[in-house]
């Protein structure tokens, strides 16, 4: 394929109001990220982190398809998120610490995370804290 050809195509790709409407709110999620916004720093994480994993973690959540996967980034964002207190991003620090998706494994900081989340899902952590071990 030529460049004119790629680039045309590309142009009305663009047009898609569908697109146009999931670049613009993406471009609000990082922009509210970068504000260190708690629930847009786990939005912006999630959508980073390999759909396998995530569909793993969130069966129901999508992500943005046209958002390249990159788990290191994810795990930035996440943990950030984490340690903010929104409560699906502390879940998935864990698990990430759990199984080294964007960072080594490391199960201390796993059980850190489960931990904190005692104060609102008790049954949860228990559960995570005995899968640790």
């Amino acid at each position: 394929m030529n460049a004119n050809a790629a680039s045309t195509d590309q142009k009305a790709f663009m047009r898609l109001p569908w697109l146009r409407s999931e670049q613009k709110a993406w471009s609000y999620i990082l922009r509210a990220a970068s504000l260190k916004d708690m629930n847009n720093l786990f939005i912006a994480g999630f959508n980073y982190l390999q759909e396998d994993f995530a569909q793993y973690l969130f069966k129901d959540s999508p992500q943005y398809d046209f958002v390249q996967r990159d788990n290191k980034k994810a795990f930035t964002f996440i943990k950030e998120s984490a340690d903010l207190g929104n409560f699906r991003a502390i879940y998935t620090a864990g698990m990430m610490y759990q199984y080294g998706i964007g960072t080594a494994i490391s199960k201390p900081q796993a059980l850190v995370y489960y931990e904190k989340l005692a104060d609102d899902r008790a049954d949860l952590s228990e559960l995570l804290i005995k899968q640790l071990q």
